[in-house]
């Protein structure tokens, strides 16, 4: 799958400190800098230290993405997709609390504000299309095939940690694959 220009694309700086958050829960403060001493060795010249971030603050999406390769490199795509779909759960085992209610519903209800609190680019909006199954459908959201198996695992966590008993998702739509839209499938027992 090719992956389009991310030149123009931004994320939130709350996306990169939960993430690393999540590499030092999961590698701790050595796994954290090796990840970022990594970075900066793939000529990454941004932000050089993932704690300097603010919140709020817009960074490119290349740095995120950049993260992401830099993992996935360093750890194997197994773990990086396990970060992803845990990150949730590791926010609140580190005291960061994520105020959403624990129910499905929620997550198609909100799925534009969730998405929007992260990443400054696509849209994307929910639909409970039955008692135990729903679809998230966007535009702009897969540009890269990494970050397209990071989202697909994200929305599968967010499913655990808002308390869906069993949920499975299928990606069957992608921009990446020709697709007009992106779209996820997500069923629940």
């Amino acid at each position: 799958m090719p992956e389009k220009d991310v030149s123009d694309l931004y994320v939130y700086g709350a996306a990169l400190i939960a993430r690393a958050m999540s590499i030092k829960y999961l590698h701790g403060e050595h796994g954290l800098t090796k990840v970022m001493n990594e970075m900066r060795e793939r000529g990454y010249n941004g932000p050089s230290d993932f704690r300097t971030l603010k919140s709020r603050d817009k960074y490119p999406f290349a740095y995120s993405l950049l993260s992401l390769e830099v993992y996935r490199d360093l750890f194997g795509e197994d773990k990086l997709l396990f970060m992803a779909r845990k990150a949730f759960h590791i926010m609140e085992t580190v005291g960061r609390h994520v105020n959403i209610p624990r129910e499905p519903e929620y997550l198609f209800k909100n799925a534009d504000t969730l998405w929007s609190s992260l990443y400054a680019f696509g849209t994307i909006h929910g639909e409970k299309t039955g008692e135990k199954e729903g679809y998230l459908r966007g535009e702009g959201l897969c540009v890269a095939p990494l970050f397209c198996k990071y989202i697909t695992s994200r929305f599968l966590g967010m499913m655990e940690a808002i308390n869906a008993k069993n949920p499975k998702i299928e990606h069957t739509r992608c921009e990446l694959k020709g697709d007009e839209i992106s779209e996820w499938r997500i069923i629940w027992d």
